[in-house]
């Protein structure tokens, strides 16, 4: 048995908190149905994904996808794990239906349509995964974003917005199996301010979790285990446990205990460790789950290991066990944004909790961060101003809090210590031709190895930074299709980026980026759009030298009907002007024949869908598939000349409509558009007589219910005022 479970990251102004499930024993946290069942994981440590096509409305430029990528990049170069994500380049960019298990999507619903979030939602992004009940294997996942919420991939000009990067990095996360952890600071901790860059970038915990479930990290790590208990006797349920690194102050990994008290913290990378634990009471709690959300475990006080520090070998697993001492703690931070400094500076970090006025003093973890002063100071909450010294090693690290009586409390990642921003000041050289392969050299400074550089919304290539961190050289991608002045940004492996903005420019040519569908039959005669930009009529699209007849130029899309040729990959060229587009392998042609469209009818249908729409043509299988701007419909009745389907809801507009044959992956796409609308039609000529249109209900049943059986929350703060530094 498979089901489908949401993840869901959640606006609530300035709330904090989430719902999700744990998965105790374990130095990172995996999703997992109930406590004690087999935690999410792919089968392969390869997975495939598509971009649809559409994008976000919030951006103008494809850095939107660019930012995708970065953050599928992100949990790809953890040294020690095999994870690999695939484009899959010949997939119907064009597909809406995320609940089929032959696709896995990352796409933006900017209408509604997929039924995921109602006018007013407060859901940001939501990853549907289906898993099976036995083992936990994944069967599908896909990532949605809220389009009627606001992002960004320029996060230090539009810090009110979420930033696509930082976003999609945590879902990521997700989409592997993992479970939200705790840890302000984590990449999926339950909270993401908007404007914030640090969850680009993962921390220990999640790269012990990569490394681990689909690496070599039983080798290369080291694990910790061992049972907490109560002093004088009496079990701890659930306790958070957290090793962290004596040297850097970094946190290694964490994991919740069991019911009992055991606990297991795997993925560390060999070192010397600091061990405590602690209630999950705040500002990551055992609500912000949902396996243990009814349960308690905050009955103790925060105690250290005795048998610290703890030495970590690779390969070999460690015991610490100790007891903590009973009674609720006096003591407690229940919610922060957390402080992230850089070297050099200093910073504030707000807290609410109780107990607070009772504080006389705090450290933060490791060497290089002092904590200068305690202000604003009440038993609800305070300020503590923290200044990093020259020097200090960047990081994740744990503030913690003690008063005069030895009680004491561990913010768990509350510091996130980092370099000062990076700086592009000079891009050479400025002009470049439309097909991209030129070297551009970025002068600035604090550049470091793994900085990726973005040009126009499109990553570069070949990027080599200088051993003194002041240039970078990079291979300048395809032109996006424009003459317009375009930015280029630098983006460390922090997440933090210099912009250098209207700098550099394309020869105005034709760019070709891709072809929808991007298969084709042999015999040709099936149409196709060539997407791309600086495109003006009159031009001439060939496949591999043939000449395809053009039907419609617009400044980014040209509609063509496909000539014939032999089967197999061919290069695509658009000519306007004496300048050639290239887009290598830019369609594949298939042995076998296509459906053809001829006509709809009716032509336009209300938004709410059900509309019986006819389709007549011909080349039509039993098994074709219908879809209207995307969204897979329902069918009637199939004939080789015929369907007859019932449209999906949708938003008011125009849409295409393709029906796709599986036996070949051949499609054809209507001349004409169905247009969703809810303007009544004008009364029928004549008298009398009235009509009803046949309409299929909302899929509500099995299938939504099953993707509703449990939801994971990931809350996240809008309007936080900006960090220090930001």
């Amino acid at each position: 048995m498979s089901v489908r479970l949401s993840k869901r990251l959640v606006h609530f102004g300035a709330s904090l908190g989430c719902v999700f499930a744990a998965f105790a024993l374990a130095g990172f946290v995996q999703i997992q149905f109930t406590p004690g069942s087999s935690g999410f994981k792919w089968p392969t440590t390869s997975v495939r994904y598509v971009i649809q096509q559409n994008g976000t409305d919030d951006v103008a430029d494809k850095s939107d996808e660019a930012a995708i990528r970065l953050a599928l990049r992100a949990w790809e170069q953890v040294p020690d794990s095999f994870v690999v994500f695939s484009e899959d380049t010949f997939a119907d960019a064009s597909r809406t239906d995320y609940t089929a298990t032959d696709i896995h999507l990352i796409m933006w619903d900017e209408d509604g349509s997929s039924g995921l979030f109602p006018p007013g939602s407060n859901v940001i992004a939501l990853t549907p995964i289906l898993a099976s009940t036995n083992d936990g294997t994944i069967l599908d996942g896909d990532i949605i974003f809220n389009g009627e919420l606001r992002f960004t991939t320029d996060p230090i000009q539009e810090a009110n917005r979420f930033d696509v990067q930082a976003v999609a990095t945590h879902e990521i996360g997700h989409l592997l199996g993992f479970d939200h952890s705790g840890g302000t600071f984590s990449t999926m901790f339950a909270s993401i301010p908007s404007g914030s860059t640090y969850s680009r970038s993962l921390g220990g915990d999640d790269a012990a979790g990569a490394a681990t479930l689909y690496g070599t990290g039983a080798s290369s790590r080291g694990t910790v285990q061992g049972t907490i208990t109560i002093t004088g006797g009496g079990t701890v349920a659930y306790p958070q446990v957290v090793a962290v690194n004596q040297l850097t102050g970094a946190i290694g990994g964490q994991a919740l205990g069991d019911s009992t008290g055991n606990y297991l913290i795997a993925g560390l990378l060999p070192g010397t460790y600091d061990l405590y634990a602690e209630p999950v009471n705040g500002p990551y709690g055992l609500a912000d789950t949902i396996g243990f959300k009814n349960e308690s475990s905050t009955g103790f006080k925060t105690t250290y290991n005795v048998g610290n520090p703890l030495t970590v070998n690779a390969g070999q697993t460690q015991s610490a066990s100790w007891s903590v001492p009973t009674g609720a703690p006096t003591l407690n931070v229940t919610a922060t944004a957390g402080s992230q400094i850089s070297v050099g500076d200093t910073s504030a970090i707000a807290l609410v909790g109780t107990g607070l006025d009772k504080v006389t003093g705090g450290t933060v973890s490791g060497t290089g961060i002092v904590v200068q002063s305690i202000s604003s100071q009440t038993a609800g909450g305070m300020v503590v101003t923290l200044a990093a010294k020259a020097g200090a090693i960047t990081g994740i690290r744990c503030l913690t809090l003690d008063t005069a009586t030895g009680e004491l409390i561990v913010v768990t990642a509350a510091v996130s210590v980092v370099q000062r921003f990076p700086v592009v000041s000079l891009v050479s050289p400025t002009e470049l031709q439309a097909q991209g392969g030129q070297t551009v050299t970025i002068t600035g400074s604090r550049f470091v190895d793994g900085s990726q550089v973005v040009i126009g919304g499109q990553l570069a290539t070949g990027i080599f930074v200088a051993a003194d961190g002041t240039s970078l050289t990079c291979v300048a991608p395809p032109s996006p299709g424009t003459t317009e002045a375009l930015d280029v940004v630098v983006i460390r492996p922090d997440g933090r980026e210099a912009r250098l903005r209207d700098v550099l420019f394309y020869e105005a040519a034709p760019v070709p980026t891709s072809v929808d569908p991007n298969l084709g039959p042999a015999a040709g005669g099936t149409i196709h759009t060539v997407h791309g930009g600086g495109f003006t009529a009159p031009l001439a699209v060939f496949f591999d030298g043939i000449e395809a007849e053009v039907l419609t130029v617009t400044a980014d899309q040209i509609s063509i009907r496909l000539p014939a040729h032999a089967p197999g990959p061919v290069d695509v060229r658009v000519v306007a002007e004496g300048k050639i587009g290239l887009l290598p392998n830019g369609l594949n042609y298939i042995d076998g024949s296509a459906p053809v469209i001829e006509s709809l009818s009716p032509q336009n249908g209300g938004t709410g869908g059900g509309t019986t729409v006819t389709i007549r043509g011909s080349g039509f299988e039993s098994t074709s598939e219908v879809r209207f701007g995307g969204a897979l419909a329902a069918l009637s009745s199939v004939r080789d000349d015929e369907i007859v389907v019932a449209t999906v809801a949708h938003a008011a507009g125009q849409v295409e409509v393709r029906v796709l044959n599986p036996s070949t992956g051949l499609s054809g796409v209507s001349p004409t558009p169905f247009n969703y609308d809810d303007t009544p039609p004008p009364p029928p000529a004549g008298g009398g007589g009235s009509s009803s249109d046949c309409r299929l209900g909302s899929a509500d049943g099995s299938g939504i219910s099953l993707l509703l059986l449990m939801s994971l929350l990931l809350l996240a703060r809008v309007g936080t005022p900006p960090r220090a530094g930001l």
